[in-house]
């Protein structure tokens, strides 16, 4: 299944069974958007969600330099590929290339005046069609270095413009997940959180701490014969604990534990802020019959903190953030939710930087 969904600050994108996260933007939001809808066309005002600027006098090139710079390359290798195929008799291949040459030369054209000078737009309906294709052009650049596949795809089938779309070969069609996978289909192999899942992409392979790890696998194996286990990793800074715990919970979600995680900041801007991080990825997940019968046993609590249960179980109650009104009744919730889950799916709970 191909994928293009949002988890927390990172996205997830598979296709053709390549896997790569990307930190949230703004172009990969509306690719999403467009994804949604395949084949229909969006006006960019109703895309980007305009409402009124106040600056609607203010003037802006249609297109910076680099923008400039890379139309002009654009062009040189459509010319190139025209001509090639034209050598080789490829009337099919030569048709595909001119149509976007002449797309791509009438896009500069818009942005160029007279003499060659920067068109300058003013127009909310303008700024937002300049500020869409920069986003998504930029994401999809972003893309094509983690997924080249995926990259040449929406290459090809994305236009923007006024009016933008996602519009692929309608001979091959492609089967989008869009929103984080839940368990309510069964399945035992919940995605794992972003940021653990980048701690194994990005790095190199992992070696040593043989002892180490297998206290941890041996803690996971007892796990579903006994009372919840504690853990604690402790070590200097730098020597790769949450790598180890990283390649210890990649390997237990392979198995079929639902990962949830939560980095401490010293800071800790929001109340129970770890806890919120690795509670909504669990809501996200969580079967929704499980969610419903939480929520008419134990009301709001859990969304106080986690408020993607709002989404997923709107009677769910008012968004309190009185926490310490009634705290043992939040811990309790938050207890009975982790306890509930685990009788159908292993979980496991990472606190990062707990100290």
């Amino acid at each position: 299944m191909n994928g293009f969904y949002r988890e927390g600050e990172y996205w997830t994108l598979a296709f053709n069974g390549d896997v790569a996260r990307l930190r949230a933007s703004r172009g990969l939001l509306l690719l999403s958007r467009l994804l949604e809808r395949s084949g229909r066309e969006f006006h960019v005002l109703d895309l980007a969600e305009l409402r009124g600027s106040g600056d609607a006098d203010r003037a802006e090139a249609v297109l910076d330099t680099s923008a400039r710079r890379a139309f002009r390359d654009r062009i040189v290798e459509l010319e190139a590929d025209v001509n090639e195929a034209d050598l080789f008799g490829d009337i099919e291949r030569s048709a595909r290339a001119r149509g976007e040459l002449d797309a791509v030369v009438d896009e500069l054209a818009r942005a160029t005046g007279l003499g060659g000078r920067d068109r300058r737009t003013a127009s909310d309906s303008e700024r937002a069609r300049v500020a869409a294709t920069r986003a998504t052009r930029s994401a999809r650049e972003q893309i094509a270095q983690a997924l080249p596949d995926l990259g040449r795809h929406l290459r090809h089938s994305v236009r923007t413009g006024t009016y933008c779309v996602y519009a692929p070969d309608p001979t091959q069609p492609i089967d989008w997940q869009l929103t984080t996978p839940t368990l309510d289909a069964g399945t035992l192999h919940a995605p794992m959180p972003a940021r653990l899942a980048i701690e194994v992409e990005t790095s190199r392979r992992f070696v040593g701490r043989v002892g180490e790890r297998r206290m941890l696998d041996e803690a996971w194996s007892a796990g579903p014969h006994a009372r919840p286990v504690v853990v604690l990793v402790a070590g200097e800074p730098g020597i790769g604990k949450t790598r180890l715990v990283a390649e210890f919970a990649g390997s237990a979600n392979r198995d079929g534990a639902l990962v949830a995680y939560g980095w401490c900041d010293e800071e800790l801007a929001a109340p129970y802020g770890p806890f919120a991080e690795a509670l909504g990825h669990v809501v996200e997940l969580a079967p929704l019959a499980l969610l419903e019968a939480h929520v008419a046993e134990h009301g709001a609590q859990v969304a106080a903190i986690a408020p993607v249960l709002l989404r997923r179980v709107p009677r769910a109650g008012d968004r309190s953030t009185d926490f310490g009104a009634d705290r043992a009744r939040l811990f309790r919730a938050v207890g009975s939710l982790l306890s509930d889950l685990s009788r159908q799916v292993p979980v496991i709970l990472v606190m990062d930087d707990l100290h």
